[in-house]
């Protein structure tokens, strides 16, 4: 019995180890979108930074999130993204202008339009006024139901890594010429990222330091560099 209660608390300790190494992992990739932003975007650092921070991101977050493999569970999550990341974004992004607005002085009658008009685009382009970071929720919170309703439709995860491999070609395809409403371009591209990530978990391809350098040297490759795609 002794034994039985090591050993579980061992494998419990384990898997909250890597936890903790994935949440601080996600933590730095933020912090290196945050300063991304304000570095000067044709800077050498900047394209540093936006080489990896980003896909890292996205590859950590499908290592630690569950398969889906119902409509009705598709469902669920749904509705939990929807309360945790979009709604987040568009009170975030509300309140950003509303202060603005207060600092700047600005035109009152004309927030709700600027705020619809930064809704609608969620990036920041020439068509809105900047929505800094939060470009990234509203990507994030559409690539989640595309990844999950690949799953779904694809119960074959492998076979399914085809499928993000396709969509996140043509998202690339179409952000390089024109952004989408709220980054729906990148909602294609996210996909594969978060598969790749699901694949290193399912393959136990980082597990252990001897791994890192082959995790390195695929994340230098040209199909994870996407700089211009991922700077918004």
């Amino acid at each position: 019995m002794e034994k039985i209660i090591s050993d579980w608390k061992e494998k419990v300790m384990h898997k909250k180890e890597r936890i903790e190494w994935v949440d601080m992992a996600k933590a730095l990739a933020i912090l290196g979108m945050i300063a991304g932003h304000e570095l000067n975007s044709e800077g050498f650092l900047a394209s540093l930074i936006y080489c990896f921070h980003m896909p890292i991101f996205f590859i950590l977050s499908g290592y630690t999130s569950r398969p889906v493999t119902t409509w009705a569970a598709w469902g669920k999550k749904f509705w939990k993204s929807f309360k945790k990341i979009y709604l987040l974004a568009v009170i975030v992004l509300l309140v950003q202008m509303v202060l603005a607005n207060i600092v700047g002085h600005g035109d009152w009658a004309q927030l709700s339009q600027s705020f619809l008009r930064n809704w609608y685009w969620a990036s920041n382009n020439d068509q809105v006024a900047s929505v800094g970071v939060m470009w990234f929720l509203f990507a994030f919170f559409y690539g989640i139901l595309v990844y999950d309703g690949i799953g779904v439709l694809v119960s074959n995860y492998r076979y399914a890594g085809l499928v993000y491999l396709a969509l996140s070609a043509l998202g690339m395809a179409i952000a390089f010429k024109v952004w989408l409403p709220q980054d729906l371009d990148l909602a294609l591209v996210i996909p594969f990222f978060m598969w790749f990530g699901r694949w290193l978990r399912e393959s136990h391809f980082i597990t252990g330091a001897r791994r890192l350098p082959n995790f390195v040297r695929v994340m230098n490759c040209p199909i994870f560099r996407p700089e211009r795609v991922f700077f918004r």
